[in-house]
């Protein structure tokens, strides 16, 4: 009996809120940049994607969406990654954030380079 006990609570939900919708600033180097992220919860497995807002680069569009390659949640702490690419290269953008509540702060990671970020949850 304790075994099955144990078993059952491999599949625990996520320990941070996560599901929802997420408007994320960001700053790497010099480009400062905005996405929009849902994430959904089913089984204790986290995806979702995220959408392309506004940058400080007069030639970065809005709009791409990116579906999520990897997301995991850990006690507060969510990790996600998502490919995309900027003029010729393709990269994968990697983010790393403490959920506190309806917010986050944490760090991205791309193209060998950390950058910032804060969330907002926008919904549910």
């Amino acid at each position: 009996m304790a075994l099955l006990l144990l078993a059952g609570s491999a599949k625990a939900a996520p320990v941070a809120p996560v599901p929802g919708t997420w408007l994320v600033h960001g700053k790497w180097g010099p480009l400062t940049f905005t996405v929009t992220c849902r994430f959904t919860e089913l089984g204790g497995r986290i995806s979702g994607e995220c959408v392309d807002g506004e940058t400080s680069h007069a030639k970065i569009k809005g709009g791409k969406r990116h579906p999520l390659m990897y997301a995991a949640v850990k006690d507060d702490r969510l990790s996600w990654s998502y490919r995309t690419r900027w003029t010729f290269y393709e990269f994968d953008a990697r983010y790393t954030g403490t959920v506190r509540g309806r917010t986050m702060n944490g760090q991205v990671l791309a193209m060998g380079k950390t950058g910032t970020f804060t969330a907002v949850r926008q919904s549910f």
